[in-house]
Parts: structure tokens; sequence; C-alpha cells
């Protein structure tokens, strides 16, 4: 369990830092938004949801509120937003 939390925490720092990047424009909302869906699908997870809980990580406060306000928009939790998501995804014609 600690192997799979330290791979979440070093995807999450990845992913922090894309969050400036998209933030100064060079990353397009198309994409920032599939690393969003990512995100929230990993914080889904029970395991995740109590590490990302107890605070004990080193992002910047700025990343924290941003997570944080994703969950509190769903108001049903995140996993919603996932589904949603893939059947937009499933329900296009291949192109």
């Amino acid at each position: 369990m600690r192997r799979y939390i330290f791979i979440v925490a070093e995807l999450f720092l990845i992913f922090e830092g894309q969050y400036k990047l998209y933030q100064k424009g060079y990353i397009s909302a198309d994409s920032w938004q599939s690393k969003t869906d990512m995100m929230l699908g990993f914080l889904r997870n029970s395991l995740v949801e109590q590490w990302w809980n107890k605070r004990m990580t080193p992002f910047s406060s700025e990343f924290i509120e941003y997570i944080d306000s994703l969950d509190r928009q769903k108001g049903e939790g995140w996993f919603p937003h996932i589904v949603a998501n893939a059947a937009e995804l499933n329900s296009k014609p291949p192109t």
C-alpha cells in the first residue's frame, strides 16, 4: 500500500507542475481537463482520498485549494464527474 501511495504522490507532484504550466497558458484546456479527470479518478480510491485529506503533502496551498474546489463543485463526490466524461466520450462516433 505504501508503494502505491508513493507512486500517486509522485504523480500528483507532476500534476501540480502541469497545473502551473496550464495557468501560464502552456497546456491547453482540453489537455488539462484530462489530467484533472485522472486526478479525480485517483482521489475516488479510498486510500488516496485518506492520504489527500491528511494534508501530509508537499503541495502548494493554491494547488490544494484547486483540488478541493473540484470536490465541492461536484457535490456528489468526484466519481460522477469521471462517469459523465466517459459517457460523453463513448457517445461520440469514431473519427
